[in-house]
């Protein structure tokens, strides 16, 4: 998703931190326009740059780490009361597992985000888990580990702080590059999270100990969480090194006995070739404010009509 903000204002409240001010509800890649009628895009038109609601994100990736509350324990009224504290007009929970109930408030809607998807582990080992994948996949798998094997790149398990401005940079690459604008971790928020003990860090480093990658994950029950991949640029597209990541997240499932792997949503057709699932989420959306309680019916028929695209995983495989 591309978000369409001003400024994100810094943090108020004990509860959630961010507001976009202004144009916050643009969301579409430009080459999604092509789906859409003229009508719809007049439509987007204006909500851009007249109507311009002002929207408070409430969950991951919009709050600063350590500071997200459970929208479990919240009730319906105290989400209210949050919005209407920063004077948003709506409120737009991001990502969630499941539809909403009716009651959490009337005139919200939910609607397809884009999907994670996740890959079955449980396996005794690697070459079982290559077993069940086409042979293509399988024979482009064993390249990959080859090529990086070759130019004698290692994976480790980060320990050493030198390396965390790097990772950070490693990082801001990838995400600059992805198919869909996520907004940036800033430097603080990134080293608070790789430095905790919830999540893991794993390396990638040549022969001569010079940075080439990482990936991010933690575990949950029986399901691993992939989290950020980065490179280096300098290596970018050299020896395999993405792919080796993410081969790695897998492995490191394998034999650590976890059931299943999640991974972020995006390069829909690469991870489908590891053998990826998709998994539905949900954006939820609540008007707040009298003006965009009453427009709500229409607002959301236009809102479904921008987004049916994310419901089309053969769109999504194309561009993102």
């Amino acid at each position: 998703m591309l978000f369409y903000i001003n400024k994100i204002l810094p943090s108020q409240q004990k509860y959630f931190s961010t507001i976009l001010k202004k144009k916050a509800f643009y969301f579409l890649k430009i080459e999604i326009l092509q789906f859409l009628t003229p009508f719809i895009k007049n439509v987007i038109f204006i909500f851009r740059y007249f109507l311009n609601p002002k929207c408070l994100f409430l969950g991951s990736p919009f709050e600063p780490y350590k500071k997200i509350y459970s929208l479990k324990n919240l009730s319906s009224h105290k989400i209210k009361n949050i919005g209407l504290s920063y004077k948003a007009d709506i409120i737009f929970i991001p990502n969630k597992k499941k539809r909403l109930k009716n009651n959490l408030y009337n005139k919200y809607f939910s609607h397809t985000s884009f999907p994670d998807m996740e890959i079955k582990t449980n396996y005794s080992n690697f070459d079982k888990y290559l077993e069940n994948i086409s042979s293509n996949n399988k024979s482009s798998i064993k390249r990959n580990i080859k090529k990086f094997n070759k130019l004698n790149y290692k994976l480790y398990l980060f320990k050493k702080k030198q390396y965390t401005n790097k990772i950070y940079n490693a990082y801001k690459h990838i995400n600059h590059k992805s198919k869909i604008s996520w907004i940036t971790y800033s430097k603080h928020y990134f080293k608070q999270k790789i430095q905790s003990k919830r999540y893991k860090v794993i390396i990638a480093l040549n022969k001569q100990k010079k940075f080439l990658g990482f990936a991010t994950f933690f575990q949950k029950k029986k399901i691993l969480y992939g989290e950020k991949i980065g490179i280096n640029p300098l290596y970018d597209k050299k020896g395999a090194i993405l792919f080796r990541l993410f081969y790695n997240l897998i492995e490191y499932s394998i034999n650590n006995k976890i059931n299943k792997l999640k991974l972020k949503p995006t390069n829909y057709n690469f991870k489908k070739h590891l053998g990826a699932k998709q998994k539905k989420l949900y954006n939820i959306i609540i008007p707040i404010s009298p003006f965009w309680i009453n427009i709500s019916p229409f607002y959301k028929s236009i809102y479904f009509t921008i987004f049916k695209y994310l419901k089309n995983f053969k769109i999504l495989k194309k561009f993102y």
